[in-house]
């Protein structure tokens, strides 16, 4: 296969033949309907086990729980459903998602330890069920199968599952954002409007937990855009003005309404829980990077113990397909 060289002023393009993306697509199983209908009945079943088994005790213990749980409760109680308080006085801390969801549940089933940790056993379910058939459709019923088995089966994941947290949420809209972003790029189809659920994704996981909504996802698709060279496929197929646009339309629109409602004490509010946060001990949450050492070894054991053979088999990959490029008349730094 010969190629010709691309035009500086562009920059290089992959070469679809020799992308592991392309390659996996290529050769990924094909299992029957029945198969995958009785994967994910036996994930809701195991899932539903984990994250609703005893959701009420223990009591709320954390102070993140305590402070949601209780805010939402006011929300209910008060009927102002746009400007959240903790204690009477406005509170800024987080967006207004998880309140509504806590409420709503409230509102549905009473006031409790276990309505206020619903949403996030909810979203928890529909995190590993998500898993499932994202990746049984990109590489295999099988693979679908291991992979939300190990997001379930680990203790981190289910413990944030089972406490009122705005965590459980966020992981969930990030995933939709990023599995989006995939199909977009490299879906075949009507795969391709997967795109839109990027944008989607990042705007309500704002509305969830602040700007770290769409910096997640965005911290995933930069450095996957730079080392793969994909600027401009992103350019063409990503329609990145128009999801702007739908990303503000969802996510602008309760923040634009609560700096009408508070004026500059929001504004000084949300610098201080977002960039404050890099610079100072809020709430309690201390610590350098190196915190986050164990949490990852032991709140994703047993499968943290894979990391570094996961590592290595990625750069590995990405050095073969780099290679592969070279080969074709591209040339990579």
């Amino acid at each position: 296969m010969t190629s010709e060289r691309p035009h500086p002023s562009r920059g290089p393009e992959p070469v679809p033949s020799a992308s592991p993306v392309t390659v996996r697509q290529a050769h990924r199983p094909e299992s029957n309907r029945g198969t995958r209908h009785s994967s994910l009945i036996l994930l809701f079943a195991l899932a539903s086990l984990l994250f609703f088994l005893g959701l009420g005790t223990p009591a709320l213990t954390d102070r993140d729980e305590g402070s949601n749980a209780e805010a939402a409760r006011e929300m209910l109680e008060s009927g102002d459903w746009v400007s959240p308080t903790l204690n009477g006085e406005p509170r800024f801390a987080k967006p207004a998602l998880v309140y509504w969801l806590m409420a709503g549940a409230y509102k549905l089933f009473g006031v409790s330890e276990v309505t206020a940790r619903l949403p996030s056993a909810v979203f928890g379910v529909a995190v590993v069920l998500l898993q499932y058939v994202f990746l049984a459709r990109v590489v295999g019923a099988e693979v679908g199968l291991l992979g939300a088995l190990m997001l379930l089966l680990n203790i981190e994941f289910v413990a944030i599952g089972r406490m009122a947290l705005t965590d459980s949420v966020l992981i969930f809209f990030t995933t939709v954002a990023l599995f989006g972003l995939w199909l977009g790029l490299h879906g075949k189809d009507r795969e391709r409007h997967g795109i839109w659920l990027f944008y989607l994704g990042m705007g309500v996981a704002t509305l969830t937990k602040g700007p770290i909504g769409f910096l997640i996802p965005l911290l995933a698709l930069i450095p996957y855009l730079s080392l793969t060279r994909r600027w401009s496929q992103f350019g063409r197929e990503g329609k990145p003005l128009i999801g702007l646009v739908l990303f503000l339309a969802v996510a602008v629109p309760w923040y634009a309404v609560m700096l009408a409602m508070h004026g500059s004490r929001y504004t000084a509010s949300a610098q201080a829980d977002t960039v404050g946060r890099f610079l100072t001990v809020i709430g309690g949450h201390g610590g350098t990077l190196l915190f986050y050492v164990p949490v990852i070894l032991l709140g994703f054991f047993p499968w943290s113990g894979f990391l570094p053979f996961a590592l290595f088999h990625t750069l590995r990959g990405y050095r073969q397909w780099v290679i592969g490029n070279r080969t074709e008349g591209y040339y990579y730094p």
